[in-house]
């Protein structure tokens, strides 16, 4: 009778540890993290979190840091680095990356307490839509010289000047985020100033020139908050690359 009650015991603790082990996310309806995500996966997702009750991905959590991963990773960007495929194709997958994305990033915004909680997963998701937007800049230079002079070219172009104007407000909101040192850690500032360097050279030409002086005169101001080295190296790195072919002002 002892070792059935101890084999029932162990039984109890194993049973408890699997369901505490459950990946909450799958069973939601969150698409596999193992894998590359296309468009179609971070709508689902967004989809997913608003009308489930499961709680935003957290990197402390291991399964959520496994969604934030996979949310986050640059390898998702493979389909839409692919010119054997029709750019239209992996323009509609990228328009639905960012929807999925943004909403995401919203929700986490919406938090009680501005997302305070969450500074280390909005940091991170911020960092990747930068890396999207330069991905975005690539994607229309391919598809501009594809489009039609029909009647519906100004359309289409009317849509681009539209698309510029969406990557260049990502660059904005990652910009006025190195003013708030008390919400974001000196790691998230890290990493959205290595982010901001990194696609500055793609992005930059969809930039307005009025904002492109404007950027290189905010992130001169930001370099007096700044100590770490790499930090500043950062923002030397995109006042160099804002002041080729430019004309002071």
């Amino acid at each position: 009778m002892k070792l059935l009650a101890i084999a029932l015991l162990w039984a109890h603790f194993a049973f408890n540890s699997l369901a505490a082990d459950a990946n909450v996310y799958l069973e939601a309806g969150v698409p596999a993290a193992d894998r590359e995500w296309r468009g179609a996966d971070y709508r689902l997702t967004a989809a997913t979190l608003a009308a489930t009750k499961v709680s935003l991905p957290r990197f402390s959590d291991k399964h959520g840091k496994a969604v934030l991963d996979r949310l986050t990773s640059l390898e998702n960007f493979s389909f839409h680095h692919n010119k054997t495929l029709p750019v239209d194709s992996r323009m509609v997958d990228y328009s639905h990356l960012l929807e999925g994305t943004g909403a995401i990033l919203t929700r986490y915004l919406a938090t009680p307490g501005k997302g305070q909680e969450f500074h280390k997963e909005i940091a991170a998701l911020m960092g990747f839509m930068l890396h999207a937007a330069a991905l975005g800049v690539e994607l229309a230079d391919e598809f501009f010289p594809t489009i039609p002079r029909d009647e519906n070219y100004a359309v289409r172009m009317d849509g681009l000047k539209k698309m510029n104007s969406g990557l260049t407000t990502v660059f904005v909101g990652a910009e006025n985020s190195l003013a708030e040192q008390k919400f974001y850690s000196a790691d998230d500032l890290s990493l959205l100033l290595k982010a901001m360097s990194e696609t500055l050279p793609r992005v930059r030409n969809a930039f307005s020139p009025d904002y492109r002086i404007e950027l290189r005169k905010k992130l001169t101001s930001h370099k007096s908050s700044f100590k770490k080295k790499e930090d500043l190296r950062y923002i030397d790195e995109m006042l160099r690359e804002l002041s080729r072919g430019q004309v002071s002002p």
